[in-house]
């Protein structure tokens, strides 16, 4: 789980350990910049060379900072994978804090074809945001 913001996209890593056929998958982490203005959402999917549920990410949070957050996907194992990341228009209820903004910082990709660990029933990489659950 990656907190409730500024990620709606916990169905990519919620839930419990994979099963055994689930080994071919890798986990595929992008890294975004997560702040409390000037910031928009994306869809980020896997184009072509391998499969993954495609997620959408919301980068404007409520906290007054700036700075890297990760989503992850899980994406089939292949020699090559090309993920795409594509703007989406701010939401029609747009609020304060929220402005025409489609800026999405695409920071850091992280891929990982080892298989995941798990700790009391939470993802390792789940962990990457334990500041967040804490909060």
């Amino acid at each position: 789980r990656f907190g409730d913001n500024p990620t709606p996209a916990t169905a990519a890593t919620a839930g419990a350990p994979p099963p055994a056929a689930a080994a071919a998958l890798a986990d595929v982490m992008v890294g975004y910049l997560a702040s409390y203005e000037n910031v928009g959402r994306a869809r980020i999917e896997c184009e072509s060379g391998c499969e993954c549920e495609p997620v959408e990410v919301d980068a404007l949070w409520d906290k007054r900072s700036s700075q890297t957050a990760f989503v992850t996907l899980r994406a089939t194992q292949r020699a090559e994978c090309r993920v795409r990341v594509v703007t989406l228009p701010p939401p029609e209820s747009s609020g304060p804090g929220r402005d025409v903004s489609v800026k999405f910082k695409v920071s850091a990709l992280v891929v990982n074809t080892a298989p995941r660990e798990w700790i009391n029933g939470a993802m390792l990489g789940d962990i990457l945001h334990w500041n967040e659950l804490a909060d």
